[in-house]
């Protein structure tokens, strides 16, 4: 994982959610929010994936509630909703006011996902994946053979080129 790179907590609904921003070799990009997979960590979820992203735009990455260095706070329920609001205040304490999302497993869950990325087995059934990707405005469906859920984080040879063609790409005009 990329060595430079600040990190902190910060004062969220309750919890001091860790994070961590990389840097990015252009400002100009708009910033790129990780969501991690359930239970995971930063390093569990992102350790090949962050630093291939990381050379093109800025990085936000988080630990929710209870899982890595973000302690959980055992009366505070835990929500897909309420880690999308978590998400959403961590921006704003870092004062970013817009960012892209990408989110992995429950971490694609918790917000609204701008890049839907499944895989062909064990967690998500291709037709579910099409069902979601259908539901999306502008979303992009990419299904990688031979992998598991597991290891679609560590497909940067694949997953790079494809994110940030979605990204850097113009956004169409909504009606």
């Amino acid at each position: 994982m990329n060595k430079e790179f600040t990190s902190g907590y910060a004062p969220v609904n309750g919890l001091d959610i860790h994070y961590q921003i990389h840097s990015a070799a252009d400002e100009r990009k708009t910033p790129l929010v990780l969501l991690r997979g359930g239970g995971d960590t930063i390093q569990t979820s992102f350790r090949y994936l962050l630093p291939a992203v990381a050379r093109d735009r800025q990085i936000i990455a988080f630990e929710q509630q209870g899982c890595g260095r973000t302690a959980d706070i055992a009366e505070r329920p835990f929500s897909f909703e309420q880690s999308a609001d978590d998400a959403i205040a961590l921006l704003e304490h870092l004062r970013i006011d817009r960012a892209d999302l990408l989110g992995f497993s429950n971490g694609g869950t918790s917000a609204a996902p701008t890049l839907v990325v499944g895989s062909d087995r064990d967690v998500m059934r291709p037709e579910g994946a099409v069902e979601l990707f259908r539901l999306l405005p502008h979303a992009q469906l990419a299904i990688l053979p031979r992998t598991e859920h597991t290891e679609i984080t560590t497909r940067t040879s694949w997953l790079v080129p494809m994110i940030n063609e979605f990204l850097d790409a113009e956004m169409p005009k909504t009606m």
